[in-house]
């Protein structure tokens, strides 16, 4: 049975400090909503107050999800308020597919810029690779915290 293999980068591509800061950052897999999880008991309805629980205790400013699709990253936004997120999906640059996606805490964080690549020959066109079964795709985004006028750039990507 082929496995498919789940990459996330999630790297600080540019830190500009006045000063020295922290950022309290994370990731996580949401795992795609399906079916099978909902029949087994640990359905996404299940997982998504404990996800969202697990995020504001810790107090997560920027965090990267992989696997979601747009309805479980809506669910996620209305469970979070002050909370906004980047990313489209995969399967067609969009709404539809898993999101590579960004979330950030609207209250301590201006979004600058934002987008999104395929690790395709066209990174800026929504595109495969010809020996690839699906899209490879990701999403940046760059923040400023206005009260110490830091910035960071983020980056996520999900295969």
């Amino acid at each position: 049975m082929k496995q498919k293999l789940t990459i996330l980068l999630f790297a600080l591509f540019a830190v500009t400090f006045a000063s020295a800061h922290k950022f309290v950052l994370a990731t996580y897999n949401i795992r795609l909503q399906n079916d099978g999880d909902a029949n087994n008991g640990d359905g996404w309805q299940q997982r998504c107050p404990y996800l969202t629980k697990l995020i504001r205790f810790h107090g997560f400013e920027i965090f990267g999800t992989q696997e979601g699709f747009r309805n479980q990253l809506e669910d996620m936004k209305a469970q979070l308020p002050g909370y906004e997120y980047i990313g489209v999906g995969r399967d067609d640059g969009k709404k539809k597919g898993e999101h590579s996606a960004i979330f950030y805490d609207t209250n301590k964080f201006e979004l600058i810029e934002s987008g999104n690549f395929w690790l395709s020959p066209t990174a800026q066109a929504w595109a495969g690779m010809p020996h690839a079964s699906e899209y490879a795709h990701g999403a940046f985004s760059r923040l400023r915290e206005p009260s110490s006028n830091s910035s960071i750039t983020i980056c996520t990507w999900i295969t």
